[in-house]
């Protein structure tokens, strides 16, 4: 089951709405109307420079020094849930090959199941997502 991980970032107020910076993801910036925006925006920013990184290989989050921050800078705790994203944005269907027996695929199909809604329903059952 995937947890959150929480990447410290720093929010710079502007004339209208917030920049911001994830100190942790080089090159990782965004921008939001209001806190909440800058939030989520930042967000969806940490997923887009994750993508294609296993959450193994993720660099550990660090906190920014206070030598990174200018007056009226704040730092806020920006959560990151791959599971989330993914439902998101990697919502696409892959076509499996899976093997079973004869006897059970002729009871399925006699039932009129979709083997691709049984096999979903049973990985989010058993990875609890």
């Amino acid at each position: 089951m995937w947890q959150y991980i929480f990447f410290p970032a720093i929010f710079m107020k502007e004339d209208v709405g917030y920049s911001v910076r994830v100190p942790s993801l080089p090159g990782c910036f965004s921008q939001g109307d209001n806190l909440r925006h800058a939030t989520e925006m930042a967000g969806e920013a940490i997923g887009l420079m994750l993508e294609g990184v296993a959450p193994k290989d993720y660099p550990e989050p660090v906190m920014p020094s206070m030598d990174e921050l200018n007056e009226g800078d704040v730092i806020v705790a920006v959560p990151f849930d791959k599971t989330a994203y993914d439902r998101k944005y990697n919502s696409g269907s892959v076509r499996r090959n899976v093997s079973l027996p004869k006897w059970l695929d002729t009871l399925a199909s006699e039932n009129n199941l979709s083997l691709s809604t049984v096999l979903q329903k049973g990985l989010r059952s058993t990875l609890n997502v």
